[in-house]
């Protein structure tokens, strides 16, 4: 075996991970497939900041250093991930991208790539919950003449000055690129086409992650209708620009759907000046023009897809029944799959943010691991 645990991502899990083996005697060999810790933050666009507060962000044992702001930057970010595996002496092998994932009868796994593999006991997957984009075919799409571009590599919007840009999709990424767009000159239009839900980052200068994490042992609906008057006071009725509110507060949304409010960062109020448009759901394009299922249609010079990202973990671990569930995602993220020796960190959306949870999942994995040896 070349090690005991390999661990497969570089990022926020992999690395809580490799840290708590680490103070506990073991030595964890970190697959990763970028250059850099936090590879896939790296690739994020440019005004990127954390929506959840750095008290509830940090990894364990690190606060995040005293000079970073409340909501930190995509940059500050990779500079405390690479720090972080600078001082806990974490084994990253970059330049590893995993093809395939083996077991090993009755001895563990063995993972590789291109020209390379490896072979340990115990395996932790942490490639990311927001691994793979998501884009729909949509018809006519190949024939539109213009610039189209997934989230997952728009950068900002400095070449998109004076153009007229499609952002299909509302979700943080979708809400935040068309801010970024209006403040770079673009003019860019929201396709949407379902219910919007939108919560300010902060009440009363309480962050909002932080006021989840203090109602969390309240029923969802209940802490939905507690907190549902202030909510609707600091954002206000936001169904006059086109968009349409859904009939759940966010606890509601969390919990039982595992869905993210949009959390506002400026987008509501250029979208009450009527800066940012919204058009509802894409019935076809063409060379220069969306149709819009409510029959009207616009010329556009580019297109983003703002529609998301899924875990990509099929092609890793899809063969073992009962790994992943109907959505693709672990069936169990935090301990020990249904696999043996097969764990999944990173994986769970809970009110208090996911950076916050991966603390937890790592600190039980490293435990649970350790107490194996």
């Amino acid at each position: 075996m070349d090690c005991r645990t390999l661990i497969i991502g570089a990022g926020a899990a992999g690395l809580a991970v490799a840290a708590g083996l680490a103070k506990r005697g073991e030595k964890p060999i970190v697959l990763e497939r970028g250059e850099r810790a936090g590879w896939s933050w790296i690739h994020r666009y440019d005004r990127l900041h954390l929506h959840t507060s750095k008290g509830n962000s940090h990894l364990p044992g690190k606060d995040f250093p005293n000079s970073y702001p409340k909501y930190m930057s995509r940059d500050q970010l990779i500079e405390y991930y690479e720090a972080f595996a600078r001082e806990n002496s974490i084994d990253i092998r970059f330049g590893h991208q995993v093809a395939n994932v083996e077991k090993l009868d009755g001895t563990g796994w063995r993972i590789s790539g291109d020209k390379w593999a490896f072979e340990t006991e115990n395996l932790v997957v942490a490639t990311g919950y927001s691994h793979t984009p998501l884009q729909p075919d949509l018809p006519g799409l190949e024939g539109f003449d213009g610039d189209v571009c997934h989230s997952a590599t728009y950068r900002n919007g400095t070449d998109y000055s004076g153009k007229r840009v499609l952002v299909i999709g509302m979700g943080n990424s979708g809400a935040e690129i068309a801010l970024d767009l209006v403040e770079n000159g673009a003019h860019p239009t929201l396709s949407v086409r379902s219910p919007v839900l939108i919560v300010p980052r902060e009440i009363f200068g309480i962050s909002i992650d932080t006021i989840a994490i203090k109602t969390r042992r309240t029923p969802p609906r209940i802490a939905d209708r507690l907190n549902g008057p202030v909510r609707r006071m600091l954002i206000g009725n936001y169904e006059n620009t086109g968009l349409k509110a859904p009939d759940y507060g966010p606890m509601t949304m969390i919990r039982e759907r595992r869905r993210i409010p949009v959390i506002d960062v400026g987008t509501l109020e250029k979208l009450r000046a009527g800066e940012i448009k919204v058009k509802p759901a894409i019935e076809s394009l063409d060379a220069n023009t969306a149709r819009f299922s409510d029959d009207s249609s616009t010329e556009f010079d580019a297109i983003i897809f703002a529609t998301g990202f899924g875990c990509g973990l099929e092609p890793l671990v899809g063969q073992f029944p009962g790994v992943l569930n109907n959505e693709g995602l672990p069936s169990k993220s935090g301990s020990e799959s249904s696999e043996p020796r097969l764990y999944f960190c990173g994986y769970t959306v809970t009110a208090g943010g996911m950076l916050r949870e991966i603390r937890g999942e790592a600190d039980r994995i490293s435990r649970q691991l350790s107490a194996a040896a």
